[in-house]
């Protein structure tokens, strides 16, 4: 079993009289960069300042490796990187040996950074040089430099072109394949969160919801906050179990490789659990009442609803041709 690396444990804090965490406790393994989501307001950023000392807990605790966080032990990469404007790049990522407050630099770890975040050539320039990715890149060197067992990501790209936060995305992971720090990484996007996170935890209202690896949050959300985080597309119908009225969700993703036989029917096949993040966007109309046998009864989806689906590397999906979809009763939640 891997050792548990950072455990929180029941942890609350109020502002006033608005409670932002509620007993909330979540233990990250050594090594694993876990994704946190949840909706704006659930406590992310609050839970962050607390592991990072910045903000102190009305109750419960934050430890590394059975021991309580010390300083020096934790990287922290802000949504904006926070540099000082009369310090080139390279005085603003060492600031923390200037200040004596870190171990001897070690030279070849900090020319492997700079090299991983292309870095190089903007080591003299001023933070007002740079572009707002580069400047990120330059907030990520200052927090990995000193080679910290723990690192804290507080949705870093958020204010970054995509184009440019896919490749630091990937920047971060190889330098996590080489450090192997221990990583909580804030987000709100689900393809970073899928693309980040060894495991995702959801929070809402102060409270871990639901953690695990990303396809059991994608097969078996825990509630619909957890669907809707991570599913886009994700399909909310009203529908009747037995004479009970529900709602039934279906992810983009989830319809069955099931073939149907006849003049005119197509097979829909999804190709992976992340297929919604490529490929035709289809919308269809449930033509009529349309029954299925599930484990937990005899299940009614009403005519009328419109259902969204991303279908990938299907060319002959056109507007206006019919296609008759199969939906697996295994893939539909319940709520």
């Amino acid at each position: 079993m891997t050792p548990v690396s950072l455990r929180i444990d029941a942890l609350t804090k109020s502002f006033g009289s608005e409670a932002v965490l509620n007993n909330f406790s979540l233990n990250i393994p050594m090594g694993q960069v876990t994704a946190l989501m949840g909706a704006s307001g659930s406590g992310k950023s609050t839970l962050l300042r607390i592991i990072a000392g910045l903000e102190q807990a009305d109750t419960g605790t934050v430890s590394y490796a059975g021991e309580p966080i010390s300083n020096g032990q934790v990287g922290f990469i802000f949504q904006e990187p926070v540099l000082y404007p009369h310090l080139n790049v390279q005085e603003n990522i060492l600031f923390a040996y200037r200040l004596a407050k870190a171990p001897a630099l070690d030279r070849e770890h900090f020319t492997s950074l700079i090299g991983t975040l292309g870095l190089g050539e903007y080591l003299h320039k001023k933070p007002s040089q740079l572009s707002g990715g580069q400047a990120q890149r330059a907030g990520i060197a200052r927090a990995l430099v000193r080679k910290t067992p723990l690192v804290l990501f507080d949705e870093p790209l958020s204010n970054v072109d995509p184009h440019l936060a896919q490749a630091i995305r990937a920047d971060i992971l190889t330098l996590h394949h080489q450090l192997g720090f221990t990583g909580l990484y804030v987000t709100h996007t689900p393809d970073e969160a899928l693309q980040m996170g060894q495991e995702i935890a959801v929070m809402e209202q102060g409270q871990l919801v639901q953690t695990g690896p990303a396809r059991q949050l994608l097969q078996k959300p825990a509630n619909l906050q957890v669907a809707r985080l991570l599913n886009p597309l994700y399909n909310e119908l009203p529908a009747e179990l037995e004479g009970q009225t529900m709602t039934v969700g279906i992810s983009a993703h989830g319809f069955s490789p099931r073939y149907e036989t006849g003049q005119g029917t197509l097979p829909v096949i999804p190709r992976s659990a992340w297929a919604y993040t490529s490929g035709t966007r289809v919308e269809a109309l449930i033509a009529r009442d349309t029954e299925l046998s599930t484990a937990q009864g005899l299940l009614c989806l009403p005519a009328g609803m419109v259902i969204t689906a991303v279908l990938p590397g299907l060319p002959w999906v056109e507007l206006g041709k019919t296609m008759y979809w199969a939906v697996d009763a295994e893939n539909l939640h319940y709520f």
